[in-house]
Parts: C-alpha cells; sequence; structure tokens
C-alpha cells in the first residue's frame, strides 16, 4: 500500500501508515458495499492514547474530521488547501464513488488526480478500475488498472477478486476466469465477496455443487447478502 500525502516537507512514517491504513478500509468498504466508510478502529493513537492533532500531519487531521462529521465539504475544502496530496484526493475519489449521491465523473477526476501524484499507489488503481468496469463502462481502460494494482500488491486477494469477477463478467476464457477466482482465494481464502461471485461463476458454468460449497462458504463467513440466499436456497 503506497498511497500517501506528498508535502515538501514530507510525512512521518507513523502517520503515513495510519493514512494508508485509513484510505485501505476506505476502498475495501467500497469493494464491500458496507456503509460504514472509516472505521473507527483503524485510527491509531500515539503511544500515550491521544491522539494531539499538533502531532499529525494535514491529509490525516482532515480525514479524522470527515470519518467523524461524515460532511462531504471537508474533503472539498482539504483539497483546495492541499492540492498536491494524494490521500485527499484519493478519498474523495471514493466519497464520489460510494457516497449517498455518487458521482462517477467527479470519483475519475479525483483518481486521476491521485494517480498523477502518487503513480505507485495500488488502491487508487484498484478503485479506478472498478469504477472504470462498471459505472463508466470503459473495460479497456479498466484492465489497465486492475492489472497495475495487482503489479503494485502481488498478495491481494482482495485486487485478484475484483479482477475475477471483472473477467467473469465482460465474457473472458472461463480458464482465465477460474484461474483468477483460485489466485484470489489462495492469497484470500476467508473473502466473503470472493467467496460469493466464484460460486455465482460456478452456477453460471453449471457446476451447482461446487458453487454451493462457495456460497455456504460466504455465508459461514457472515456474508448474509441475497445473492448468496436467492442463488443457493
Amino acid at each position: 500500500m503506497s498511497l500517501h500525502a506528498t508535502y515538501q516537507h514530507g510525512s512521518t512514517s507513523s502517520n503515513s501508515t495510519t493514512v494508508n491504513s485509513l484510505l485501505k478500509n476506505l476502498i475495501m468498504t467500497a469493494v464491500l458495499g458496507t456503509s460504514s466508510l472509516f472505521p473507527l478502529a483503524s485510527i491509531s493513537a500515539p503511544q500515550d492514547g491521544v491522539a494531539h492533532e499538533s502531532q499529525l500531519e494535514p491529509d490525516l487531521i482532515i480525514l479524522r474530521r470527515f470519518m467523524k462529521e461524515n460532511d462531504e465539504r471537508i474533503l472539498v475544502e482539504g483539497v483546495q488547501k492541499y492540492p498536491d496530496s494524494a490521500a485527499l484526493h484519493a478519498a474523495l475519489a471514493v466519497h464520489y464513488r460510494i457516497g449517498e449521491a455518487a458521482d462517477f465523473k467527479s470519483s475519475e477526476i479525483h483518481y486521476k488526480r491521485a494517480l498523477e501524484i502518487d503513480p505507485n499507489d495500488d488502491t487508487s488503481h484498484f478503485g479506478y478500475a472498478e469504477i472504470l468496469a462498471g459505472s463508466l463502462k470503459r473495460p479497456a481502460d479498466a484492465e489497465v488498472h486492475y492489472r497495475r494494482a495487482m503489479e503494485l500488491a502481488p498478495n491481494s486477494g482482495e485486487y485478484f477478486g475484483g479482477y475475477a469477477m471483472f473477467l467473469f463478467t465482460n465474457g473472458r476464457n472461463a480458464g482465465d476466469v477460474e484461474g483468477a477466482f483460485k489466485k484470489a482465494l489462495g492469497l484470500a481464502s476467508e473473502n466473503t465477496v470472493t467467496h460469493r461471485n466464484y460460486g455465482i461463476f460456478l452456477l453460471k458454468t453449471g457446476r451447482r455443487k461446487e458453487a454451493g460449497q462457495h456460497f455456504e462458504k460466504a455465508i459461514a463467513l457472515g456474508a448474509r447478502d441475497a445473492f448468496s440466499f436467492v442463488l443457493y436456497g
């Protein structure tokens, strides 16, 4: 995970790690479709247990405020004040992607800017790929960013799982789709979304028994969504 704010004076390693953790959680929230944008547990504090804002970089202060207040203006004003913060552009991109008033064109603008600042940010490559593949309907561009995300984070089961579903929904070779799903589960064997999606693929290819095993696994891991129940009883 390489997402971080860019300032001339740089960020401290501990604060950069916290920003990265926040944004990683934000991206995965978008992938999983949950309602809690910023898990409180992902905010780390200094050793004395109190997160003094004077000790934090500006991007982290802004992200903490947005987490508490869920006010889009906080991120918008943050980007205006710190236009070279990849972290804030990425956060705003995700907000426009999964917020109450989704705006995918605005999301794309901020993903592009985040990647201009930090071209090695795997989370922005993956998030951008997801909107390109879905709402923006540009699969060729999406594949470029999926592949780059996986190159940058080769141990991310979430990324390989997202790419597998992309291959499946775009009618790619079944062997390639299955290979990607198996790779994803090899890296993250308890990912409920990947088990569910692999089950959908198996069901569509006539392998009902195997599909059921993956739906059951997804349910056992806590996936109580419509797909698991509607498709497998």
